[in-house]
């Protein structure tokens, strides 16, 4: 049987050979002037100038600035301002690209947008990311919770700190627990409970076997 290449529709067998039927083929103009052609069931152009082509119902990137990005393997899972979040159809890994095809974040088990981050996880272990790619921490993070604006709550070597979204530690990674309230947070340290202010500062003393807003 011929190896047929991933750009037929169906394939049919007919006296032990492969029948590719292939995708249509579309052609994309600007100006009167020729982009790209495209194979594929239908084609899209989002607001932020990344093409979403369709195949079998699947929805694929087609970026025409760049041909090192190998689109027909990602299917697009998310387009958000300039970024698109993709999943290798193989490999099952998350990745965002811009674009122009560059990748700012790769190979993820899960991937989350928020607050102009990418929240990942990769190996039980998170990151944060900037829209740069630049991760915002050095050490990875055990578990990360949401915490006020602008922050979040986070384990890492198995103790609870909050960090900013540029990266700085806010509250020191020394506590065995940090739950965020609207007001405060309930903080469990050396085995008693007490409440800190969203600066750090003790409101109430780790003194109490349980404390209650």
């Amino acid at each position: 049987v011929t190896d047929l290449p991933f750009a037929f529709k169906s394939i049919s067998f007919e006296r032990g050979m492969a029948i590719g039927t292939p995708f249509p083929s579309w052609e994309v103009f600007l100006d009167n002037e020729f982009q790209f052609e495209q194979q594929c069931d239908s084609l899209l152009k989002t607001p932020n100038q990344i093409w979403i082509s369709y195949l079998n119902g699947a929805h694929h990137v087609t970026l025409t600035n760049t041909g090192s990005f190998d689109s027909k393997n990602y299917l697009i899972k998310k387009v958000i301002d300039e970024f698109a979040i993709v999943q290798h159809s193989k490999t099952r890994k998350y990745s965002v690209i811009d674009v122009e095809g560059k990748f700012i974040v790769s190979g993820y088990d899960s991937l989350i947008f928020s607050g102009n981050h990418f929240i990942c996880l990769r190996q039980n272990k998170w990151a944060i990311i900037n829209s740069s790619g630049t991760q915002l921490h050095k050490v990875p993070l055990n578990k990360i919770l949401p915490g006020p604006k602008n922050f979040f709550i986070a384990m890492k070597n198995e103790h609870w700190g909050v960090m900013d979204f540029n990266g700085d530690t806010y509250i020191r990674f020394k506590y065995d627990s940090i739950i965020h309230t609207e007001n405060h947070y309930e903080v469990k340290y050396l085995n008693k409970w007490g409440v800190l202010d969203f600066h750090g500062n003790w409101i109430v003393q780790p003194e109490y076997d349980e404390v209650q807003s």
